[in-house]
């Protein structure tokens, strides 16, 4: 899984691998805002766990679906929570930012 993310500094698009490796480790890789000013390390490995996850999780389904072809998913248990999640996110992101 390979993550997109914006910088809220200078609006522009990127993939997280530039914020997780590279030159621009923790920074905007276009105008070198730190993406967390007092815990730039720990974002960093947040993002990595997050896309790492996300792939690990990408596998299992695939698995899944050459394993056990009479289990139906209902895709909005695995979604919801993940939607909520990201929703949390974002609220806590505008309030930062706000503040």
């Amino acid at each position: 899984m390979k993550i997109k993310g914006r910088c809220t500094v200078c609006g522009r698009d990127f993939p997280a691998d530039l914020v997780i490796e590279g030159e621009t480790v923790g920074r905007c890789p276009f105008c070198g805002t730190p993406m967390d000013a007092d815990y730039s390390g720990n974002f960093v490995s947040a993002l990595a766990s997050v896309q790492r996850l996300g792939s690990a999780l990408e596998a299992a389904l695939d698995q899944l679906d050459a394993l056990g072809p009479v289990f139906e998913m209902d895709e909005n248990s695995l979604l919801d929570p993940l939607r909520a999640a990201l929703a949390q996110r974002s609220k806590v992101t505008s309030a930062r930012q706000s503040a």
